[in-house]
């Protein structure tokens, strides 16, 4: 089934098959990007599972249906961004309440690259951003996405 297939399913009769189908489909894309915003797994978790929040939300009110995966991208882009401002907001007042001892993790530098290129790929218009999340994040054929 397409995305606009499965999107409607879910939409007309809350199809929780058709909407697990979808989150397993674009789940690695979405975590990715939380991922490489976030740079902390367990908040691109939550960005992740608000991400698929928001789309069971507003299903019915998304137009282009076939562009699910360009969506989701945007809305999980959007969110992790809001994720991560919140983070820094939240660090700001506890810094301020007690002395926090400083720790690395390694996950905490995010590769200048795939920053990047989240930042170039937002910058594209959703026409051109579309097949290359399609193909090169999500790993679909390139005749498929055709």
């Amino acid at each position: 089934m397409t995305d606009g297939q499965l999107l409607e399913n879910f939409i007309e009769h809350r199809d929780e098959a058709a909407f697990e189908t979808i989150v397993r489909f674009h789940g690695p894309m979405v975590f990715g990007v939380c991922r490489r915003i976030l740079g902390n797994h367990h908040d691109a978790e939550e960005a992740f599972q608000a991400t698929f929040l928001i789309l069971a939300q507003k299903a019915a009110s998304i137009s282009g249906r076939e562009s699910l995966a360009n969506w989701l991208y945007g809305v999980a882009h959007r969110t992790a961004l809001k994720a991560r401002g919140l983070r820094a907001k939240r660090l700001v007042r506890e810094r301020q309440v007690a002395p926090i001892p400083k720790t690395e993790e390694a996950h905490d530098h995010l590769p200048e690259l795939e920053l990047l290129l989240d930042a170039e790929l937002r910058r594209l218009p959703a026409k051109y951003r579309e097949p290359l999340v399609l193909c090169e994040l999500e790993g679909r054929s390139c005749k498929d996405v055709a």
